[in-house]
Order: structure tokens, then C-alpha cells, then sequence
């Protein structure tokens, strides 16, 4: 039979027991959440925990992912052009096509696309609140019949006009290098990966569309009509799409010029 003093002992024994055990157990706690992949937030006296998230891979993933993700490209689909006017149109618009040049006619402050006939917009309020308007553009792809200056609402043309007018905004941000969370890469120099278009540069492809929706009949460069012109440029489009910065896509159509990593310099789009 314990006396009082083997009482106390024994209590101080199991107490200083538990003491030990706690950092223990919170170590192989913190160990699960780790191998379970779990977002781990980092915090000290001194910083915020909402600004400073770091995700811990799991074991045997890829260690180069993140990284590959922070630089991923970007791409904006029309609707995404329309989504993100305020900090893309509006704000950078002028940015983007200040030394903008179509078939080696300088545009500065201006987008155009097309041939014969043509659709442009400049870098004036009223006329990026209508480009903003315009898209997305929907309907069956035909040649335009003529020329728009700054128009709000529907042509002719369909979807086409707005697919060419998204990839030519696409590729000057990203020759400026004024995308969000990546700045951008030379996009026209990427490869289609797939379909009719296999091994052409982007570039290449926005030009045919320029001569499409321009008046270039669609099978002068082998494609059976304009939607599928049309499928070609959503698919570039698409293809990085941008819909916020914790979210990245890579659909697998394009083919990159370089590796991913810090942008090269800026410097001025042009078309083609």
C-alpha cells in the first residue's frame, strides 16, 4: 500500500511523463499532416499567416512542380479578356499596344486584325469599353463583308473575330510581358502540339486567321471552313487559361519555344 509521500510521487512522476510526451505527440502529428500533402501555413511574431502560405509536396512528387507552376504562362480566353477588362483592358491596354505593328505598318495605341477588311479598336476609354463590350463574340465564322472601327456589338464574322482579336491580345501582354502572375513569353513562337495545324508556330497561325477573317478563303490553307479556324485559335487561347492566380492550366496544345522560368525582356508585338 502507497503512503501519502508515495502518492505524491507517483503523481509527480506521470506529471513530468505528460511533459515529456507533448512535444512528441505534436511532432507526429505535424509528420502526418506533412505526408498527407497538406497545405502547411508558416507563421512567427513577426508575420501574417494568410499572406505567407507554403505548400509542403508530398513525398516522392515532383520537387520542381511549384516552381513550374509559378511560371507557367498565361492565356485568356475572350470571356476571360471580358472578365479581367478593368485590370487588363483598361489598365494595361495602352501598355500593350504602344508599339504595336500590323504586317510592318507601325499602330502605336492600336489593335487590328483582319485583311482587306478590318476591326480595330485604340487605346481611347470609350473605345476599350466597347472592345470590352464586343467580347466574347459567338456565331459561325465567315470572312468580314467590310471594315469596323470600334464596334460593340456582333458581325458578320462570329466567333472568328473574337478568337482573333483575344490571341492578338494574348500575344502583345505577353511581348510586353504585362500577364498577371507570369509576365509572358513570346507566345508566337510556341508550336501547335496538335490537329491540322501540327508543327506551326502561333504566329504563323494568327496570320492565316488575319487572312481569313480578312477575306482568304479557309481551304487556301487547307482547313474545310472557318470553324475550324475558329477551334484552332480557342484551343491557343484556352490553352494556359487564366482564371486566378492559384489556379493554372496547361490543356496540352501548345508546345513552349523555351523552358519555363524568369521572362526574357519586353519587347514590341507585331503581327505577323
Amino acid at each position: 500500500m502507497l503512503t501519502a509521500h508515495g502518492y505524491r510521487s507517483h503523481l509527480i512522476f506521470l506529471l513530468a511523463l505528460s511533459i515529456l510526451l507533448i512535444p512528441f505527440c505534436a511532432a507526429q502529428v505535424k509528420a502526418q499532416e506533412i505526408d498527407s500533402g497538406a497545405e502547411v501555413i508558416v507563421s512567427d511574431e513577426c508575420s501574417d499567416a494568410s499572406i505567407y502560405p507554403i505548400s509542403i509536396p508530398t513525398p516522392g512528387s515532383n520537387p520542381d512542380q511549384n516552381i513550374r507552376r509559378r511560371y507557367m504562362p498565361v492565356t485568356l480566353t475572350q470571356l476571360n479578356w471580358h472578365n479581367h477588362a478593368t485590370d487588363m483592358i483598361y489598365n494595361k491596354f495602352r501598355f500593350a499596344f504602344a508599339r504595336f505593328s500590323f504586317y510592318g505598318r507601325p499602330c502605336p495605341n492600336q489593335l487590328i486584325v483582319g485583311g482587306k477588311n478590318t476591326i480595330s479598336y485604340n487605346g481611347t476609354t470609350s473605345n476599350l469599353t466597347r472592345l470590352t463590350a464586343f467580347l466574347p463574340q459567338t456565331g459561325p465564322a465567315r470572312s468580314l463583308l467590310w471594315s469596323y472601327v470600334c464596334p460593340w456589338s456582333s458581325t458578320e464574322a462570329g466567333a472568328l473575330a473574337g478568337e482573333v482579336i483575344a490571341l492578338t491580345m494574348n500575344i502583345a501582354y505577353n511581348d510586353e510581358r504585362l500577364m498577371p502572375r507570369q509576365p509572358g513569353y513570346d507566345l508566337e513562337a510556341f508550336t501547335i502540339a496538335q490537329g491540322p495545324f501540327r508543327g506551326r508556330k502561333v504566329g504563323q497561325v494568327l496570320d492565316i486567321a488575319n487572312r481569313v477573317l480578312g477575306g482568304s478563303p479557309p481551304n487556301f490553307y487547307g482547313l474545310p471552313n472557318g470553324d475550324a479556324l475558329t477551334q484552332i485559335l480557342r484551343s491557343i487561347n484556352a490553352n494556359y487559361e487564366y482564371i486566378n492566380a492559384n489556379t493554372f492550366f496547361d490543356r496540352g496544345y501548345l508546345l513552349p519555344n523555351r523552358s519555363f522560368g524568369i521572362s526574357d525582356p519586353p519587347h514590341a508585338p507585331h503581327v505577323p
